[in-house]
């Protein structure tokens, strides 16, 4: 869980700059367009839950961050001359991988306490949620702007003194680092219900 909401924070705190300042979208369009991520969790999230009552919570869990991963890495390949349409549907696999994950995850959590720890379970998963976010909007600023600093040989701390093209590199390696994140998330999902069958 840790693991995921580190991609969402990243890559959702960088998503409105590409789309305005790299692609040049007005603010209203951009804003509009993001509204695809809440939609298709909305969508996707409930269905998720009702599969992962029935099959159990690892298998939608891991499809969930292999697509988050997926759609992760095509938005950052995305150019900036790319057309809406693709971005937003680069964002509506990320929303569905995110729909798919989250509420199988919040099932197993909930799931592996007593009535008697509910409350805490829930605030633990409150924190690690937002532990995760506040990680990757720290983690994913310091890899967009290093990886901008490293490319052309000196410090920006800022989209200006970068321009496009830079932004776009640092960009796509970013959304690339949480993609190859949520790779790693899959992996540890894939050992864990191992690790259950085996018992």
């Amino acid at each position: 869980m840790l693991i995921c909401f580190s991609a969402v924070g990243g890559t959702e705190y960088l998503l409105p700059f590409f789309l305005q300042d790299a692609c040049g979208f007005p603010s209203s369009v951009a804003g509009l367009a993001l509204t695809a991520i809440p939609l298709g969790m909305a969508v996707v999230g409930p269905i998720s839950g009702a599969v992962s009552d029935r099959i159990g919570s690892a298998l939608p869990w891991g499809i969930g961050l292999a697509v988050y991963a997926v759609g992760i890495s095509f938005t950052g390949s995305l150019p900036t001359t790319a057309p809406l349409a693709w971005i937003v549907a680069g964002m509506l696999v990320m929303a569905v991988g995110m729909g798919l994950f989250q509420s199988p995850n919040n099932s197993l959590v909930m799931g592996s306490v007593g009535c008697e720890h509910l409350g805490f379970a829930g605030s633990v998963v409150s924190l690690v949620r937002y532990l995760g976010m506040s990680v990757g909007v720290t983690g994913g600023t310091a890899l967009l702007y290093g990886h901008m600093s490293a490319l052309a040989g000196r410090p920006i701390a800022s989209y200006a003194e970068g321009g496009v093209e830079l932004f776009s590199q640092g960009f796509a390696f970013t959304f690339y680092v949480f993609g190859a994140l949520s790779v790693v998330g899959v992996v540890l999902t894939v050992l864990a219900a191992r690790s259950r069958l085996r018992r």
